[in-house]
């Protein structure tokens, strides 16, 4: 992130970006650095909801130093990642959206289907958007793959 964020001084115009950056380690541990990014959530086997990353850092063009961090990501635990888009708008502010994509997630039902993201989606937005709108859903199966 050190690098990328260095890269961005090379740009004629000041700029930034947001970025969570995550590696699922051999095992059962999620390794992830947070540029400004909203929190990604994890959401654990039993139901419990986790956000991780909030307000680790400052943006890659802004910051210099990226604090990384390791948390348990054992089989069935779900990582989400979103785009602010989801959970901010014109009319709704992020913090608020956020609570509303916590109490969303909460009320899903095990195991997590592209159906049940999609509906999600349109929960949150209300089918119309004013800005980029993805959500990024991973699923730790236990499995290992070469």
């Amino acid at each position: 992130l050190r690098h990328v964020s260095a890269l961005l001084d090379a740009f004629i115009e000041p700029t930034f970006v947001t970025c969570f950056y995550a590696v699922h380690t051999p095992g059962a541990e999620l390794v992830y650095a947070n540029a400004g990014h909203l929190p990604a959530l994890l959401l654990h086997d039993d139901g419990a909801l986790e956000q991780l990353g909030e307000a680790m850092a400052q943006p890659l063009g802004v910051g210099r130093e990226f604090t990384e961090r390791t948390t348990a990501f054992p089989p069935g635990t779900d990582l989400l990642l979103y785009t602010d888009g989801l959970v901010e708008s014109r009319t709704r502010d992020v913090s608020q959206g956020i609570e509303w994509l916590l109490q969303a997630v909460a009320d899903l039902p095990r195991p997590l289907t592209s159906e049940a993201c999609d509906g999600l989606v349109r929960t949150l937005t209300g089918g119309t958007h004013d800005d980029d709108v993805a959500l990024i859903y991973v699923h730790h199966t236990g499995r290992e793959t070469a």
